[in-house]
């Protein structure tokens, strides 16, 4: 499990729910994650809301979902709080994905 910083709930400012960049093979684009979440942040955002509506959570794998997070995660590097969107269609689907989310470092879900 990533260390996460403590979080106030509830959380203040701008969350900024974070588009997914993915390849031209429809993969997870980590490098462009990172920019990504520099340059939010440069802007002022204090918290990265990754996997939301805006981020293509509900049609990306489970596993791609995981990769999200994790690679949200570390770009963000404790900065700010992370966000991670669950939107699944069942009680026990998002339990699975809200302990994915928790165990690569999203200190919050949003279901």
């Amino acid at each position: 499990m990533m260390k996460t910083q403590s979080v106030d709930f509830p959380p203040s400012g701008v969350l900024v729910p974070m588009l997914t960049p993915l390849d031209d093979d429809g993969m997870v684009n980590k490098t462009a994650i990172a920019h990504l979440v520099d340059h939010l942040l440069a802007g002022g955002a204090n918290g990265i809301f990754a996997l939301g509506s805006a981020g293509e959570g509900p049609w990306l794998t489970p596993s791609q979902q995981r990769e999200v997070v994790e690679c949200t995660s570390r770009a963000v590097a404790g900065r700010v709080p992370v966000i991670a969107g669950v939107l699944e269609p069942s009680t026990n689907r998002s339990l699975e994905a809200v302990r994915r989310a928790e165990s690569v470092g999203a200190e919050m879900v949003c279901c």
